[in-house]
């Protein structure tokens, strides 16, 4: 029962660092689809098929865990504390919905 137990403790080790490097993985995987942008870059962005955001706005990209976000900037200039999924369609990527701001 003991070496059940024990075997049970080093497989439970053994998935947290592969989770980890998993994490990782994804996360090096998503700033190469990003480039030429980065987080933290302030960029004009059109969303596709977004029912709550339309239109073209500026807005900073931001990256939770591995996955794209867009927070809007509202008219004052701050941020909106909104975040906006970012999944580019089918043959597209994520510079097609970006442009840098000047």
């Amino acid at each position: 029962m003991e070496k059940l137990k024990e075997r049970i403790r080093e497989l439970t080790e053994q998935e947290k660092k592969l989770k980890a490097e998993l994490l990782e993985c994804r996360e090096q995987l998503t700033a190469m689809q990003l480039q030429p942008f980065h987080a933290g870059d302030d960029v004009i962005c059109t969303l596709p098929n977004n029912k709550s955001l339309k239109g073209t706005f500026k807005g900073r990209i931001e990256i939770i865990a591995d996955t794209v976000y867009i927070a809007p900037y509202k008219k004052d200039g701050t941020l909106s504390g909104r975040h906006y999924m970012v999944i580019p369609e089918e043959g597209k990527n994520y510079s097609d919905y970006f442009q840098k701001t000047a």
